[in-house]
């Protein structure tokens, strides 16, 4: 297995992304739900042509939620005095480092779902992108944010001189 550095996302944002994709999965399932009795009532179409799209959204959402085990063995982070480096990708790896003294603003964000498990996302911005640390605790979210701002104005400080 692939070693990868930093910090892992804590395990309930297993929960979250499960979340998410059950939502996405049951919006797909409307959808087909929609398809399946128009497709029914107003062309009659075959079986195949009126069922196998919901047979489809539902393989998908399971695949989807088979996905959520593998990708997070995938994500870290890691903090150091010089950079923020983010690690994700289950088939397509991206590793992005951002330098601590090219930080601009820090914010945190919580939805829903994240509120109920309690965790929030870290919103790293720089003048040219920017990042996120997905769904790490509330607590251990607010002593990142101060470190993060700390280090930034501390690096930006030491760059002046």
């Amino acid at each position: 297995m692939l070693e990868l550095d930093g910090e892992m996302y804590p395990v309930r944002v297993r929960w979250l992304w499960l979340l998410h994709r059950a939502v996405i999965t049951v919006g797909l399932m409307i959808g087909a739900g929609i398809w399946a009795f128009c497709a029914k009532s107003f062309f009659k179409l075959p079986a195949l042509w009126v069922f196998g799209p919901m047979v489809v959204v539902i393989f998908i959402g399971i695949l989807m939620a088979l996905v959520v085990v593998y990708e997070y063995q995938f994500r870290r982070y890691q903090i150091t005095t010089d950079f923020v480096s983010l690690q994700e990708g289950l088939f397509f790896r991206t590793d992005r480092t951002i330098p601590i003294n090219r930080i601009q603003n820090v914010d945190l964000s919580q939805g829903p779902f994240g509120r109920w498990l309690d965790l929030q996302s870290i919103n790293i911005f720089t003048a040219g992108s920017g990042a996120s640390i997905d769904s790490v605790t509330s607590k251990e979210a607010e002593q990142l944010r101060n470190l993060l701002i700390a280090a930034a104005r501390k690096a930006r400080e030491d760059n002046e001189r």
